[in-house]
């Protein structure tokens, strides 16, 4: 069997959490059809999850005789982890982070998951958890105000699983009505607080981006697409700055010596070169598909950066800083 696709990872483990706690809660067995009535997906997206638990190790079996699954042996819900402090507080601390957005799929799922793993550890580790916890705070703020259904994001993700084209009603940013369009979803990826749908688009005859929350109605069509062979959602992705790609353009700023450790110590982009300058300086050279979201964080270094090339990319900087001065110029 296959492995589930990355973009996928998510919301499976949502699924396979919610299963396993069904199957728990019935000792008399459930039949995989109500399980995917419970869930609202497909009996073949259910066999395709009951089979990746198998494979894990859970101790769920299926029963020939009422054709029903069941826990194999006792009460165990999984076989007991012995973790350690240190890999106990990795994993309360990816709940956390993932716990602060709204829009994740996951928040609901994990907490009561990050309660069981503190459950597991007893005397002196639970004691040393608890005291690392006294002095950890991970600061992930949750920048949506709106999230996306769990409707739409089941459904985007049976339609990429499957290859399924969809309609949807999408509303973008600016707009004063939403409009239909065909799409092809390629994959679905989560960052910045929100959930995204990359794929092709009928309407404008490319692949574009989607914001979920921004879908008013989504339905599965009664039609395939076939992805093309060399896409990858991650290579997309890794070639812009932050979301939105465009031409690939090479990008140099120069930053003034009391930043320039503030730019070394980070891995801004893939394509990164950090040229040091006698005088301190430095200069961080990228390639990115798409120069929009480099100006706004170009810009965002104030007068401790300076774009060098290209030198359109410059000129467009300079042409808002200048408006931002005739603005800030009548301050008094």
């Amino acid at each position: 069997m296959s492995p589930p696709r990355r973009h996928d990872k998510p919301r499976q483990l949502g699924r396979l959490l919610k299963i396993l706690s069904i199957i728990e809660g019935e000792k008399r067995g459930v039949s995989a059809d109500y399980l995917s009535v419970e869930l609202k997906v497909t009996p073949r997206t259910i066999f395709r999850d009951l089979a990746v638990l198998r494979e894990s190790g859970a101790n769920v079996a299926y029963d020939r005789a009422t054709r029903t699954y069941k826990l194999a042996y006792g009460d165990l819900f999984l076989p007991p982890l012995n973790f350690t402090v240190g890999e106990a507080l990795g994993l309360l601390v990816g709940a956390a982070a993932l716990g602060a957005h709204r829009a994740s799929p996951l928040a609901e799922v994990l907490k009561p998951a990050a309660t069981k793993l503190r459950a597991s550890l007893t005397g002196e580790k639970r004691m040393a958890l608890e005291e690392l916890k006294k002095h950890l705070w991970v600061g992930m703020k949750d920048l949506s105000r709106e999230m996306a259904t769990d409707d739409i994001l089941n459904k985007l993700n049976q339609a990429v699983r499957d290859k399924i084209s969809v309609d949807m009603t999408y509303k973008a940013p600016g707009t004063s009505r939403a409009i239909e369009r065909r799409f092809d979803p390629y994959g679905v990826f989560y960052q910045s607080g929100a959930w995204y749908a990359l794929g092709r688009c009928h309407l404008r005859g490319e692949i574009r981006m989607f914001r979920l929350s921004r879908i008013r109605k989504l339905e599965l069509r009664n039609a395939s697409f076939t992805r093309p062979g060399s896409f990858s959602l991650r290579e997309h992705l890794e070639k812009a700055w932050s979301l939105h790609t465009g031409k690939e353009t090479t990008v140099s700023i120069r930053f003034d010596k009391s930043v320039a450790e503030y730019i070394t110590e980070a891995i801004w982009h893939p394509t990164q070169q950090v040229k040091e300058e006698e005088d301190g300086s430095v200069v961080l050279t990228v390639t990115v598909a798409g120069t929009e979201e480099i100006k706004r964080w170009a810009l965002s270094w104030g007068q401790f950066g300076e774009v060098l090339k290209p030198l359109q990319l410059r000129r467009d900087v300079a042409g808002i800083i200048g408006k931002m001065s005739q603005r800030y110029g009548n301050s008094g």
